[in-house]
């Protein structure tokens, strides 16, 4: 009979390890459901994407971890599911547990506390919070995060974006958040953005230098937006290896002399779909000058304008060079491409 206890126990016990090593190192997964974790070439990934409210997902965060430091945290839903449950994610919500990684999508998350990843401030490298409903965000605590690289919270409803305090920042964007503020120096102490996305925020102005701290900045998106006009040194640079200029898609009908500057060969400028009528030389030559030495073509794309094509553009069309920088679809405002060969003889012909 006591054999028979003896072995039963020792059955149990076998039994307990045997589960305890199936999902080491992550917890046990009924401790952390409907969350799910896993181990992958010694990184320890969580995935709460099926968690319904904020007491479920707080409650996997009180489970027996093995080890604390995990890579990954994803909570994501396809956009036509329905939206994640989740509101808040508050200084408790995760714990003692730290990730490098948070991505979050479409959910109905409204706050974000100003401690929601203190945590994980050390660590974190990348953060999205994604087709959400967040009214604002802590933007302050990117001091406080020495190797956050990648900060994305496009599609929400935030308002503000204080001043943006990072060293380690190279990717932020912060598109789709309609009426969204910031400061003229916002971006002065980022220095090593290299992609800022801030489209389709009802952008309405660029003061001068907004971007000029920017020294490693390849590529800056202010696509539909509102922007009417670019003034003085709105858009002047200071990298070296800017890429693309994106302002498509705005109100843009004036643009000053000095406007934009710091260009090198190979910079795209995607100015099409906005109301520009004319390209004055006083303006523009500067700046076709500025890329002359690119192997590529198409680089200034105003393709949807309504150019008036007068002798204000000889000096334009007359130029194989400059013809060959602007996009091929740029058109006069009655439809006539620009590099139309009767047009060019025309204004040859008759404009002094």
């Amino acid at each position: 009979m006591h054999l028979l206890v003896y072995l039963s126990l020792g059955l149990f016990i076998l039994g307990a390890e045997a589960s305890s090593k199936g999902s080491w190192p992550c917890p046990e997964p009924e401790e952390i459901a409907p969350c799910t974790c896993n181990s992958d070439a010694g990184d320890i990934n969580m995935d709460c994407s099926n968690v319904q409210n904020d007491e479920e997902l707080s409650a996997a965060f009180k489970a027996n971890f093995p080890f604390t430091d995990l890579n990954r945290f994803t909570m994501i839903k396809n956009l036509s599911d329905e939206k994640i449950g989740v509101t808040r994610l508050s200084a408790d919500t995760f714990s003692n547990v730290t990730f490098t990684s948070f991505a979050i999508s479409h959910t109905t998350l409204t706050s974000v506390d100003d401690l929601a990843f203190s945590k994980s401030f050390a660590i974190m490298e990348s953060l999205v919070i994604s087709y959400s409903d967040l009214t604002s965000f802590p933007f302050d605590i990117l001091k406080n995060c020495p190797k956050l690289k990648d900060l994305r919270v496009f599609n929400n409803q935030i308002k503000h974006m204080s001043n943006i305090h990072s060293e380690s920042l190279e990717y932020l964007q912060v598109s789709h958040n309609p009426e969204l503020h910031f400061n003229d120096d916002t971006f002065q102490t980022a220095p090593n953005l290299k992609q800022l996305l801030l489209n389709k925020i009802d952008l309405q102005y660029i003061a001068p230098d907004t971007f000029a701290a920017q020294e490693r900045l390849e590529t800056l998106d202010l696509s539909e937006n509102k922007i009417t006009s670019l003034v003085p040194d709105s858009l002047r640079f200071t990298s070296p290896v800017i890429k693309e200029i994106k302002l498509q898609k705005n109100h843009i009908e004036t643009v000053d002399e000095g406007f934009i500057s710091g260009l090198s060969g190979g910079a795209f400028l995607w100015m099409q779909h906005n109301r520009m009528t004319e390209i004055p030389e006083n303006v523009w030559r500067e700046v076709f000058d500025s890329v002359v030495d690119a192997a590529s073509k198409d680089l200034f794309v105003f393709d949807d304008n309504p150019f008036r094509c007068d002798c204000h553009i000889k000096w334009l069309v007359s130029s194989d060079t400059y013809m060959t920088i602007i996009g091929e679809n740029t058109s006069c405002d009655d439809g006539t491409l620009l590099n139309d060969d009767i047009l060019g003889d025309f204004i040859n012909q008759h404009c002094p």
